[in-house]
């Protein structure tokens, strides 16, 4: 009997530091969780609006709505697409299919993320720094349209 309660004794302070322990930690898990879920999604994917006319004019429009001075059009000539799209396409989790050309890679862990798309033999690259067009680095302020020629 004086032994159980010897180890009462003994074990309930162990007990409660643990549990304030624990609750610390999840409180800590709970505050950080709620942090990173709003800075992730505080920001808006990429949007690319893919168009083409079916007689080999085709065109891809980028934007993101958190980054206004983001606007770019890519034309590419030749393609041959015998019907007309306008598609828009929101980059905000794994897409699987394009209208036309298709997805290298993709990461959209943190929006806006970023995209690798081949069209036409033509890699594009779209990032919040900039858009690498076949290895040819663009700044987002100096671009508006891109004529894109056969590789």
């Amino acid at each position: 009997m004086i032994k159980t309660l010897i180890l009462v004794k003994l074990i309930k302070p162990v007990l409660k530091a643990l549990f304030t322990v624990g609750l610390g930690l999840a409180l800590l898990f709970g505050i950080t969780w709620v942090f990173m879920n709003s800075f992730v999604r505080n920001k808006s994917p990429w949007i690319v609006m893919f168009q083409s006319d079916g007689k080999g004019f085709q065109q891809i429009s980028i934007s993101c709505a958190k980054f206004p001075n983001i606007k770019a059009s890519v034309v590419f000539h030749n393609i041959e697409i015998k019907r007309e799209i306008s598609e828009k396409i929101i980059f905000d989790s794994d897409v699987k299919k394009l209208p036309f050309g298709m997805i290298k890679a993709i990461d959209t862990t943190i929006l806006p993320g970023k995209i690798v798309l081949e069209i036409d033999r033509h890699e594009i690259g779209i990032s919040e720094k900039h858009l690498i067009i076949d290895k040819n680095e663009y700044n987002w302020s100096n671009i508006s349209k891109i004529e894109m020629s056969q590789p």
